[in-house]
């Protein structure tokens, strides 16, 4: 996500500082301060998921205690970013469905919070071109969209008619040996880009659908 980022942001960075952290654990999230309410749907583990919540507080706050007088601090809390590119949460996805095994996950309930590359990338140039704006920024979709309905979207796009479903125990050995959190997909969260929404910035894909359908375009 980092080297995305650099990507993104080829300006002058002698003006600004961008910190990233996840907002992945939170089942809704604004981007005033770190949310306190935890979904449960998907099993245990919420003392770990608020230990991991305070964590990510000291991070954000360790950011901005810094002493830097001549740098604007924006602290990006990124969604999930869905890519054509490989080693991406979508390419991992993309997979399993057209294993068969792009069904539910500890029963599909739980929101999912992302957001398309293409958005990822203008955000973060709209915010460095926005001398104004500081502090914490949530990039992410304004449309969260259940686990179920996801996949039920990526099944379509790929012509795949049916999706095992699969147990949590399942999905964390999968992440295992693919080297990322089973949590991204396992928890809860909704993600709202409030300060965006409220500064005007237009999302290209808002939908889930057109993110999808426009990846795969591309593949």
């Amino acid at each position: 996500m980092g080297e995305r980022t650099r990507r993104c942001a080829g300006s002058d960075q002698s003006r600004w500082s961008i910190g990233e952290l996840p907002v992945q654990r939170a089942e809704s999230a604004g981007d005033s301060g770190v949310a306190s309410r935890f979904d449960s749907r998907a099993g245990r583990g919420n003392r770990s998921l608020q230990q991991t919540s305070s964590g990510l507080a000291e991070c954000e706050h360790g950011f901005f205690d810094a002493s830097m007088p001549a740098t604007r601090k924006v602290a990006l809390r990124t969604a999930m970013v869905f890519a054509a590119s490989k080693g991406g949460v979508y390419r991992v996805l993309r997979g399993l469905t057209r294993s068969g095994l792009g069904g539910t996950i500890a029963g599909g309930r739980q929101y999912i919070s992302w957001i398309h590359e293409a958005d990822f990338c203008r955000a973060v140039e709209w915010l460095i071109d926005r001398d104004d704006f500081s502090g914490p920024v949530n990039v992410a979709s304004p449309n969260q969209i259940q686990q179920r309905e996801m996949m039920r979207i990526i099944r379509r796009e790929l012509g795949v008619p049916f999706g095992l479903p699969a147990t949590r125990m399942m999905l964390e050995i999968a992440a295992f040996f693919h080297r990322t959190e089973a949590e991204l997909i396992l928890k809860s969260r909704r993600v709202v880009p409030g300060r965006l929404l409220e500064a005007g910035f237009q999302f290209l894909f808002p939908k889930m659908e057109d993110a999808v359908r426009e990846i795969e375009g591309r593949l």
